[in-house]
């Protein structure tokens, strides 16, 4: 079996950040809620190095460019 070859970081982040995007609105939309509009979506992908080495998960987050988030989310 072939191993995939690794897209280069440009590649790799717009493909994390797809899959982020995509995912995190199933979650919400799902639960009902809208995520504020000082939110955004952030996708973190594997570089060179991690690929190599076999890691090829990419890590989904939400990002606050406002303010300084503390408390959970939604309740």
């Amino acid at each position: 079996m072939t191993e995939p070859v690794y897209p280069g970081d440009p590649g790799a982040q717009a493909e994390v950040q797809q899959s982020c995007a995509e995912r995190m609105a199933g979650m919400f939309g799902g639960l009902g809620v809208e995520v504020p509009p000082s939110l955004v979506v952030v996708g973190y992908a594997p570089d060179e190095g991690a690929w190599a080495a076999g890691s090829r998960i990419g890590v989904c987050g939400l990002q606050s460019r406002v303010v300084k988030l503390t408390d959970p989310l939604f309740r």
